[in-house]
């Protein structure tokens, strides 16, 4: 999708903004979300999170700063019952930059310093 003259390039999400990334394991499977902001005309701060998934084989810490280069909606159906489905939307984040390296850096040697035996699981 196109950039516009007001830096967004898709909805809600901004070419000109450090987002955080969430990062939440459950059942062997990692699941990414981001927290977006808006305002409304009153003035009043509305903040929400919305799932995100990245092109690629990407391992990403919790609460690492992003830049969003590219990304694009997009959605899954889940199952409620036998006859009912309810769209899921998230963003496909096809290419980003790190800005807070800090954090890679971080996890990276907690990583490699943590002996098996004292992990948790």
């Amino acid at each position: 999708m196109e950039e516009n003259e007001n830096n967004y390039i898709i909805h809600k999400i901004r070419n000109d903004y450090n987002y955080i990334v969430y990062r939440n394991e459950n059942n062997g499977r990692v699941y990414y979300k981001i927290r977006l902001e808006q305002e409304t005309v009153d003035g009043q701060k509305i903040i929400g999170y919305v799932q995100v998934r990245f092109a690629g084989d990407v391992d990403i810490p919790n609460k690492t700063k992003i830049k969003i280069n590219k990304a694009i909606e997009n959605f899954y159906f889940n199952k409620n019952d036998v006859r009912h489905y309810t769209p899921i939307f998230y963003y496909q984040i096809n290419d980003f930059e790190v800005v807070d390296s800090d954090a890679i850096q971080n996890y990276n040697e907690a990583v490699a310093n943590s002996d098996a035996d004292e992990l948790p699981f």
